[in-house]
């Protein structure tokens, strides 16, 4: 239970004021129908009593307003109450969760690509969605319910102080025992299942989402057979795990009636003994007898709800893997940015983990203010690595990383990422528009300046024949563009961003030799005056440059 209190102080600590409302909402709505059913158990007995004792011909004499006026106010309140605590109680979670699902997002997106490495992009995406989502269960089903039940057994027994003690202390302390025992044996039988239908989601999740993915390849190579059957099996053991989990919840609601229907028959028990010996009158048998039946509404949920905790604790888990992960640490007392100047290694070594193959082995580069250079070398030489490292993605196991004279740990990474421009080897598209791809870059630009960038990139023309032009949807990934378009469309949103410092990675990938020529042709001017290294295995495609350096077998020299 150690590794859920941080999430409980966390969840509490965000909107403490609220919470305790829902709490208190969800007590009221208890106290309303034990309330309820109490006042209708005097009030059926005594008007049973009193019919009984007229058809004896006795005369008495009954309030029937006084009474009836509760039992419509408790059948109110509990009907209001229920109605605000669900939208009250479900309102803050959700707001929790979306709170939740931007904290997580900012965990992990400053996170080395090293880190990053080790979670699956369907994993990340599974704990910002999944574990999260299972987090709801911690305060609608588990603390709130369970400080509602606190509470109104413990209103119960101070009530019983001075109302049928006899009768009321102990089916407060059989309820209040079930109340700790149930829910500890459900909480110790529902962990492993939990915990493994958390698992089972992920799986599910994971290679359904790598097999739409890579739909087309597993078409070319026919395996969707083999993978759909790989799908079934996964689903399977998902199904298995959550129908022993929904039938062990079963069994623990089943448990709680049990408990609560032993509880009014020891209340009745009970109750005729202290009448026959003159401390309680016919209604107040009814009183007790009912109000029982209500106070054991609040242990019903409990075991249900602490056996889907061994989710929630496989879910909190599986969110602490990533928000524990080493993070990049800001300076403390961060240096001005520059606004110009050289690129430079200083002695730096580098590799991806201590078990990896050195990429840069005591590396020094100089790259001076407003010049141009191409760092060649074979594809898995480590030329990505290169720009990892100046972008601040990466940081080197030994050296230094300067950008204008100043140490790149010296400045925070905000300051950092606007001055310097950054073409991945992978190209990363969104979802959208060509525009809205690239006023990723800078949101407020206007389309006079999106024509120009996409006409340095050498897209402009191709833009300009589809249909809707920039508001033309690329699709996810791009995937309604060509590659070469894809890629231009990602250098496009470089040359937007207009930095003083740019690192282009493959420019040219996907591009025949006419257009790599057009785009070069574009793209040298733009680059004057800036400081620019170009990583490539194809020079003669790139713009003309000011020096050219190879990286081979860790050791960078000119080329």
């Amino acid at each position: 239970m150690r590794e859920v209190l941080p999430w409980v102080r966390l969840l509490v600590g965000r909107y403490p004021l609220s919470l305790l409302g829902g709490t208190l909402l969800l007590l009221a709505t208890a106290v309303s129908a034990t309330g309820l059913l109490a006042t209708s158990g005097w009030f059926l007995t005594a008007t049973g009593l009193a019919g009984i004792a007229a058809a004896a011909g006795a005369v008495i004499t009954l309030d029937v307003y006084v009474p009836s006026g509760f039992i419509r106010l408790f059948a109110l309140t509990r009907v209001i109450s229920r109605y605000v605590e669900r939208l009250a109680n479900h309102a803050v979670v959700l707001r929790l969760l979306a709170d939740l699902r931007a904290w997580f997002f900012a965990r992990v997106a400053p996170l080395e690509p090293r880190v990053l490495a080790r979670f699956r992009s369907a994993d990340l995406l599974n704990r910002i969605t999944a574990d999260i989502e299972a987090l709801d269960n911690l305060y609608l089903r588990v603390l709130g319910p369970t400080v509602a039940a606190l509470l109104g057994f413990t209103i119960a027994a101070v009530a019983g102080t001075w109302y049928a003690p006899g009768v009321v202390w102990p089916v407060v302390a059989w309820m209040a025992a079930a109340g700790l025992l149930l829910p500890a044996l459900a909480a110790a039988r529902g962990r492993r299942p939990g915990a493994a239908l958390a698992e089972a989601q992920t799986r599910l999740r994971t290679r359904a989402l790598d097999a739409f993915a890579g739909l087309a390849e597993l078409r070319i190579f026919g395996r969707t057979e083999a993978t759909r059957a790989a799908l079934a099996d996964t689903e399977a053991d998902y199904r298995r795990w959550r129908h022993r989990l929904a039938l062990s919840e079963a069994l623990g609601a089943a448990a709680a009636t049990l408990t609560g229907q032993l509880a009014v028959v020891g209340a009745v028990a009970l109750a005729v003994g202290v009448f026959l010996a003159g401390d309680l009158d016919g209604p107040g048998v009814g009183l007790v007898v009912l109000g029982t039946l209500g106070l054991a509404e609040l242990l019903t949920p409990l075991p249900g709800a602490w056996f889907q905790l061994g989710r929630t604790r496989a879910a909190i888990r599986r969110l602490d893997e990533v928000a524990r992960a080493p993070t990049p640490k800001e300076p403390a007392e961060p240096a001005t940015p520059p606004e110009s100047g050289p690129l430079e290694l200083r002695g730096v070594r580098f590799a991806w983990s201590p078990t990896a193959p050195t990429i840069l082995d005591d590396v020094d580069l100089h790259l001076p203010a407003g010049t141009s250079a191409t760092l060649e070398g074979p594809s898995g030489s480590g030329k990505s690595s290169v720009a990892h490292l100046f972008t601040g993605l990466a940081r080197p196991d030994s050296g230094q990383i300067r950008l204008g004279g100043v140490p790149l740990a010296w400045l925070r990474a905000g300051d950092l990422h606007a001055r310097l421009g950054l073409l991945t080897q992978r190209t990363e598209l969104f979802a959208d528009t060509v525009a809205g791809n690239l006023r990723i870059a800078r949101p407020e630009a206007d389309e006079a300046a999106l024509w120009q960038a996409l006409a340095i990139a050498a897209l402009a023309d191709e833009v300009r024949e589809l249909p809707l032009g920039l508001d033309t949807w690329v699709g996810e990934g791009g995937v309604r563009l060509s590659g070469g378009q894809a890629r231009r469309l990602a250098l496009a949103r470089v040359v937007l961003y207009d930095p003083a410092w740019v690192i282009l990675d493959e420019p040219t990938a996907g591009l025949d030799a006419d257009t790599a020529a057009t785009l070069a042709a574009g793209l040298g001017p733009w680059l004057a005056g800036r400081t620019a290294l170009i990583l490539t295995h194809e020079p003669e495609q790139v713009p003309a440059v000011d020096a050219r350096y190879r990286l081979t077998y860790g050791r960078i020299e000119s080329a």
